[in-house]
């Protein structure tokens, strides 16, 4: 034991402990070892004797070993009892206790708990400290259960016992740890036709791992077991009480503390008979459900809700329950195993975990004002394959911050009211979606609320329409679809802006739609995608996108950023204040880019690669957009596109614009479509190289800059073009002019060029400044100078 002394010892003083066991008409002196003031000192074991009272002080000696019994007053400097130091008052002292008697039951098949030898060892007296275990792993009944106090009760190791006769039996506080158990192997039982209490005397604490059963012996019994302290009795995970047939009262008492009784998480708790456990007026109860319990009810009565709380609550059994009260109550998972529980309440409650419904089964919600909420911390399901109806007027609502999943087959009909509130998530599983009105998609309520400041989850396991209950606008609306290859696609119904867009599995189809997504919004993907079909993602200002996205049609008036795997298969729409941030997609064979920002625009990593992300296929200027390739620092990017190039009427690509020449060339691997105006550079590197027809319409600024003409397939030259250099390069094909080609300065045929001009009924006129230069090739056809 530890030792404190009022003060540091003085040199040459020691400490000791002195013991007696017979009021010191004998006694004993051990060492105290000290550092400072405080010290430790041991009284042996041979003390320590069941039923021992030991009594002891602390003094202080000049000497340095231990003094002896009758020494020890002689050599005391000062002693130390209860009352201090140097104090006549009582010495310390304590009580051995004595263990409790073990009695272990010796019997299979049905025995008399009072004959003695049917214990072992024999039980000839009854003691209030007894321990009466039950373990030896056989079924086996119990007759004349004698009313007494014992110190403990054990069922264990795999044993049934049944108790099948009426007591009072009272467990003390006599047991190490808990005073009555039942282990997980192990059930008790009993059958009675009288009166049964099992009562746990305050300080007594119960666990229950394995079963408990009561049952009346064919006529109405009341049975209980009645703890008195608070969290004194506690039922495990895995173990199970049942309130069998004819087993009346409160099964804990109807009287008493409050939260005696514990259902942790797992176990469960079956009632077939008598009245409800909570037995105390709300919100005091008997008994604590906690989540993940479970409170099964078995029988068709009026469940005790309001007021209450249960972990899970299960109705099994055969007609109505119904529900009545003004109280709130909160219950995680609700079931409906079979016929039919009718909730009728002026209160609402909370549900904060799943609502399932069996095939064949009915749960009404009838609540006159307040909502029945949907508002559990983790997702919530609910499944309907019976009936769940909300009557006129009853409201229910998924709460801010729950999610509420609703499966493929689950319809909430009636008259009632289903909310989804502002920042509520929920999980759609019907084909239909969610549907304004009408008989389809998940709720099918006469009123439905849909806010818009809600997420939607479509996460249904087979092809799925959005629905016209989706709104407008939402706050995030994510793809979830489990279905197979062909069977996952969910098509947008109408239009719709989202603060994010998440495709976590499955096919969205836009269905010719335009999606929006809010500014500072985004685009992830982790398995889903968009379908390859028409409709638009419009970026309505700053956005990121991340994971693998192929993308339909994209409008952007913010600045994107596409991360590292964004695909362009139909256009990307650059409106005014759009642009790419950082990282440009990689744009589909049948792509186009189009400026159509209706100002001057600075090309950026939208176009700024000569192969994959940044490298545009079509490219098109519309609306009066003028196209500033070089910007301030992009004069030397390459500028080369797969496809070809649109310049609509009114707008313009200027190679040269603002003193921005630009010192790479201008490659259009497709076609030319020049309605509006083009320029080339105005230094050197700044050409025009051109692999497919030449379409003017427009105006062509050539600023002493050279046009080539290249690649091996056959080309047109439509529309009178004045040009300064020309030169034809070409591995194939030849150049048909349909119109005049001018050229103010060289006409050149390349060593490596193998093709020629065709003019047709048409002429290459060579102007004063001009000259031909010849390698290899020819006009063919009308050629003049002038």
């Amino acid at each position: 034991m530890t030792i404190n002394l009022s003060a540091n010892l003085s040199s040459g003083e020691y400490a000791y402990l002195r013991y007696s066991t017979d009021n010191f008409a004998t006694s004993n002196v051990v060492a105290i070892p000290t550092s400072g003031t405080a010290g430790f000192a041991t009284i042996p074991g041979s003390a320590n004797l069941q039923g021992a009272n030991v009594a002891y002080y602390v003094f202080t000696s000049n000497q340095s070993t231990a003094p002896t019994h009758t020494t020890a007053d002689y050599f005391t400097l000062n002693s130390y009892n209860s009352g201090g130091q140097n104090v006549n008052a009582a010495n310390f002292t304590y009580t051995v206790s004595n263990p409790s008697p073990t009695y272990v039951w010796n019997k299979t098949g049905t025995a008399d708990w009072t004959i003695p030898t049917n214990w072992t060892p024999s039980r000839t007296i009854v003691g209030t400290a007894d321990l009466l275990v039950f373990n030896n792993g056989a079924t086996c009944s119990v007759s004349s259960v004698a009313s007494e106090t014992i110190a403990g009760l054990s069922v264990a190791s795999n044993t049934n016992v049944t108790f099948t006769s009426g007591a009072n039996l009272t467990i003390s506080n006599g047991v190490n740890g808990a005073d009555f158990t039942v282990d997980a192997s192990s059930q008790w039982n009993v059958l009675t036709t009288s009166t049964f209490k099992l009562i746990l005397a305050s300080g007594a604490t119960g666990s229950v791992s394995g079963a408990i059963n009561f049952k009346g012996n064919g006529i109405d019994t009341d049975q209980s077991i009645t703890p008195t302290d608070a969290n004194s009795l506690t039922f495990n995970n895995g173990s199970t009480f049942t309130q069998d047939l004819n087993s009346t009262g409160n099964a804990f008492g109807s009287t008493g503390t409050a939260n005696a009784v514990v259902f942790s998480n797992g176990a469960t708790f079956i009632q077939k008979a008598g009245s409800n456990p909570f037995a105390l007026q709300a919100p005091s109860s008997r008994v604590v459900f906690n989540p993940g319990s479970l409170f099964n009810l078995a029988v068709a009565q009026a469940p005790s809700f309001a007021g209450r709380t249960y972990g899970n609550f299960q109705y099994t059994g055969t007609g109505t329950a119904s529900v009545s009260g003004g109280s709130s109550f909160t219950v995680y998972d609700l079931t409906v195993s079979a016929s039919t529980l009718t909730f009728d309440v002026t209160a609402g409650g909370n549900i904060k975990g799943n609502i399932t419904v069996v095939s064949g089964a009915t749960l009404n919600m009838t609540s006159t004002s307040p909502p029945f909420n949907l508002n559990g911390s983790a997702p919530q399901t609910i499944t309907v394959n019976g009936t769940m109806r909300l009557p006129s007027g009853s409201p229910m609502t998924v709460a801010s911050g729950s999610t509420v999943n609703l499966t493929p087959g689950t319809a909430i009909i009636g008259d009632g009211i289903f909310n989804v509130a502002s920042g509520a998530t929920l999980g759609i599983g019907s084909t239909a979606g969610i549907s304004s009105s009408g008989n389809s998609g998940n709720i099918q309520t006469t009123n439905r609320n849909f806010s818009t400041g809600a997420n939607y989850v479509y996460n249904g396991s087979a092809n799925q329409i959005t629905g016209t209950g989706l709104p407008a606008t939402v706050s995030n609306l994510a793809i979830n679809n489990s279905g197979a290859s062909g069977a996952n696609t969910v098509t947008l119904t109408n239009a719709v802006t989202s603060s994010t867009l998440a495709l976590t599995a499955g096919q969205l189809e836009l269905n010719n739609k335009i999606l929006t997504v809010a500014s500072g919004g985004s685009v992830t993907a982790a398995s889903g995608n968009f379908m390859a079909t028409p409709g638009r993602v419009n970026f309505a200002g700053t956005g990121t996108v991340s994971g693998t996205v192929n993308f339909p049609d994209v409008t952007l008036a913010g600045g994107v950023n596409f991360g590292p795997a964004s695909n362009i298969n139909g256009s990307l729409q650059i409106n005014s204040g759009g642009f790419v941030n950082t990282n440009a997609p990689t744009f589909g064979s049948a792509s186009t880019l189009i400026y159509n920002t209706g100002g001057v625009y600075a090309r950026g990593n939208e176009w700024s690669a000569g192969s994959g992300k940044g490298y545009p296929n079509h490219v098109q200027l519309s609306n009066a957009t003028t196209l500033d390739p070089g910007g301030t620092t992009a004069t030397g990017t390459v500028f080369t596109m797969a496809g070809n190039l649109t310049v609509g009427a009114g707008s313009s690509l200027y190679m040269d614009y603002s003193g921005h020449n630009m010192t790479v060339p201008l490659t259009i691997n497709g076609d030319l479509n020049l309605n509006g105006n083009l320029s080339a550079s105005g230094v050197n590197g700044g050409d025009v190289i051109i692999k497919g027809n030449w379409n003017r319409v427009g105006s062509f600024a050539p600023n002493n800059r050279a046009v080539f003409f290249q690649g091996s397939n056959a080309q047109t030259m439509t529309g009178i073009t004045t040009f300064d250099y020309v030169l034809i390069d070409k591995s194939g094909g030849n150049l048909t002019l349909a119109n005049n080609m001018v050229c103010n300065k060289t006409l050149s045929f390349t060593a490596s060029n193998v093709a020629n001009i065709n003019t047709a009924n048409n002429t290459v006129q060579i102007n004063p400044s001009g000259n031909v230069n010849r390698l290899s090739g020819w006009v063919n056809g009308n050629l003049i100078s002038t």
